[in-house]
């Protein structure tokens, strides 16, 4: 048996589902994709687990996918539908499901690595065959600007310093206390020597990596619109920067 915290945790044991093989091999879910995760779900809990569940952290895309399936069949609502109303609606924020090309000319496209390494290929998000599965959508298909995404980190800044929010602040400083270094749906670790809250999020084509600092008035976040190795080293070390100019 399992827990809602081991799969928010990542200590559920769940094998990873991050690599284009593993989803390849996955039988075929028909339906809704509400349906389709219900039956992911089943599926995957009927099998043994891919490690002994929380005797260590390993992240699991399909650990928030079974959260959602859950949430959707005891509330009877799309997981991105919840999200709006209980978080995004009250927060202000405007967020979409899929790559934030389908949903306007303006927006940015992603990279991928070309096949020499040393370049980048654009994502066409209506064209190319790369996108999430419906049933691992929960697990990180959204987009939002970065002043949305803003609005994100200042809540969870200001629980952490006690302020209540859309949540009571006991609620949401509950998800930054780490257990085995690991909060639930964040990493908790020193950051050039503060505590602080990270999360990096992305799907191949972006990356982005923010924090909440838990002993100052400091929260950071950096984008890049591809999802390479380099990318992610150059939005970790422009973090770094501001870290050091703005912390005290």
């Amino acid at each position: 048996e399992i827990t809602l915290e081991q799969l928010l945790r990542h200590t559920a044991g769940l094998a990873p589902f991050t690599e284009e093989e593993e989803i390849k091999g996955l039988p075929e879910f028909t339906g809704t994709p509400r349906q389709q995760r219900l039956a992911f779900s089943r599926w995957l809990l009927a099998r043994e687990p891919h490690l002994e569940p929380d005797t260590a952290f390993s992240y699991s895309n399909a650990g928030y996918a079974v959260v959602a399936a859950s949430l959707e069949a005891h509330l009877d609502e799309a997981w991105d539908i919840l999200l709006h109303h209980h978080l995004f609606a009250p927060l202000g924020i405007t967020a979409g499901i899929g790559w934030p090309g389908l949903h306007g000319q303006e927006a940015p496209w992603g990279h991928m690595a070309a096949t020499d390494e040393a370049s980048l290929e654009p994502v066409d998000p209506v064209h190319h065959e790369y996108r999430l599965p419906a049933i691992l959508a929960p697990a990180g298909d959204i987009h939002l600007s970065l002043p949305d995404y803003g609005k994100f980190l200042q809540m969870n800044l200001r629980a952490l310093q006690g302020r209540d929010t859309i949540l009571p602040a006991a609620a949401i400083r509950y998800l930054h206390e780490p257990a085995q270094g690991i909060g639930l749906g964040w990493g908790v670790q020193q950051f050039l020597g503060h505590t602080a809250s990270v999360h990096a999020g992305g799907a191949g084509t972006f990356i982005i990596v923010g924090f909440v600092l838990h002993d100052q008035d400091l929260a950071a976040a950096v984008v890049a619109n591809a999802g390479t190795d380099r990318a992610e080293r150059a939005v970790v070390n422009q973090l770094k920067s501001i870290l050091q100019t703005f912390s005290s």
